[in-house]
């Protein structure tokens, strides 16, 4: 009886009944606020082609970070499954933690997994923001080029303050 006391009582089997509490009482309320009637009638007109796309590309995508992560860490011996775990877990707690808290789950299984210290790990974090703030900026410039001429249609100042006001975000 006493093990089986200070087995309960080890901060880690508490930590893990308490988070588990903690996610059935979410899961809980969650669940008071949904209406099962909406949620049948979401997945029946569900398209299963647009959903297999959307994974696809998902996939892809968290191979490409997994990627450019092994270029940015390029002396870190880690199996590439390995990263594409690390890379597949902290894109799921980057949606769901608030307020992008998620990323720091990169630096900590980083940490866990390849024993990355935090400076390198948050090196590698930051020229990733930058690299995908760049992509996103390029897409801008593309999308600007293509409606351009609508700008152009509309009041010059307006068009003039709007592209201004780009350059100066990039």
């Amino acid at each position: 009886m006493q093990n089986l006391w200070q087995k309960l009582t080890t901060s880690s089997f508490a930590k893990t009944i308490l988070s588990g509490v903690l996610t059935l009482g979410i899961v809980a309320l969650l669940l008071t606020q949904i209406s099962t009637a909406d949620v049948s009638s979401l997945f029946s007109g569900l398209s299963y082609n647009w959903i297999a796309l959307g994974v696809a590309l998902y996939l892809v995508n968290n191979v490409g970070r997994a990627v450019r992560l092994r270029i940015l860490l390029p002396n870190q011996d880690m199996r590439f499954y390995k990263l594409l775990l690390v890379v597949n877990t902290y894109t799921m707690f980057n949606y769901i933690l608030p307020a992008w808290t998620g990323e720091f789950s990169l630096l900590y299984f980083l940490k866990k997994y390849k024993d990355v210290s935090l400076g390198r790990g948050s090196a590698a974090l930051i020229v990733a923001r930058i690299m995908d703030y760049l992509a996103v900026a390029v897409f801008f410039i593309i999308g600007a080029g293509f409606s351009l001429r609508q700008l152009l249609d509309t009041d010059a100042l307006l068009t003039t303050t709007i592209i201004k006001a780009a350059l100066a975000v990039m």
